[in-house]
């Protein structure tokens, strides 16, 4: 099973999230855009993993406290991969947000694929 930590939006901000992504969509001359219900903020890519590691996983996210912190999307951008350009929301930097994340990461051991220094979220791949 394929598993990650994210942050999942409310009505508000997936709405705010969506109206972005469909204008990108209007004026885009290709690409694969992710469903409203898709969109959210990993924290931890885990990758492909046993059943066993989900239960190790939630007992990690149990073992944390955090504070509540705010996301600010302030630009848009993206990034060339191997199957083509990435659009992505960036997000401002955020303490919470980033101890958050390093927290995750130190609880589960992994590397993390996807965060990167708070680049944000994905919602278009022009392959």
């Amino acid at each position: 099973m394929r598993l990650f930590i994210a942050v999942l939006f409310d009505d508000a901000t997936m709405d705010r999230i969506s109206f972005i992504r469909d204008r990108v969509h209007d004026e885009a001359v290709c690409g694969s855009f992710s469903r409203r219900e898709n969109l959210h903020l990993t924290l931890e890519f885990l990758g492909q993993c046993p059943v066993l590691q989900m239960y190790e996983a939630l007992a990690a996210m149990d073992e944390i406290s955090f504070r509540p912190f705010e996301i600010i999307f302030d630009r848009t951008g993206f990034f060339t991969g191997d199957r083509g350009d990435t659009w992505y929301l960036g997000i401002r930097k955020n303490r919470n947000l980033t101890n958050l994340h390093a927290s995750l990461h130190n609880l589960t051991s992994k590397e993390a694929a996807v965060f990167q220094g708070g680049r944000g979220i994905a919602f278009l791949q022009c392959l």
